[in-house]
């Protein structure tokens, strides 16, 4: 089977997070009409390109793949384990301790400043501004 009919049978990237990645040699090397090389000249670089950029994922991905995949699991688990075990607690608590909180700030606020900001609109209601022609 080709390697398209194998992508859509199992698609390796479904969710499409790198379609960033997908480079062509036509995406690199662009010669303009009037500057052209040998036909055999472009057609061996670009098969030289692609082989050597298959080749080296390959490498890389047959030696690195598995470790970096463990290592992406246990961030993602460590990063998981720290957000349902401590910080969603934490900020459940906090918020538990900011209701009591804000009932006595509410309180102070309503004791405090609600009378004084109510006489400063008492004091300033009665002020009338017109307009007088000179």
């Amino acid at each position: 089977m080709a390697a398209q009919e194998l992508d859509d049978i199992f698609p390796r990237d479904p969710k499409k997070l790198n379609p960033h990645t997908l480079i062509d040699f036509d995406d690199l090397i662009g010669e303009p009409p009037s500057l052209l090389s040998l036909d055999g000249v472009w057609d061996k670089s670009a098969r030289s390109f692609n082989f050597s950029k298959d080749l080296c994922y390959l490498i890389l991905t047959t030696l690195c793949g598995i470790p970096i995949s463990v290592l992406c699991g246990l961030k993602f688990a460590f990063l998981s384990f720290g957000t349902i075990w401590c910080v969603t607690p934490c900020v459940k608590a906090y918020h538990v301790c900011m209701m009591s909180t804000r009932g006595i700030y509410s309180t102070l606020i309503k004791c405090v400043c609600d009378p004084l900001w109510e006489s400063f609109g008492n004091l300033f209601s009665n002020i009338r501004v017109s307009k007088a022609d000179l």
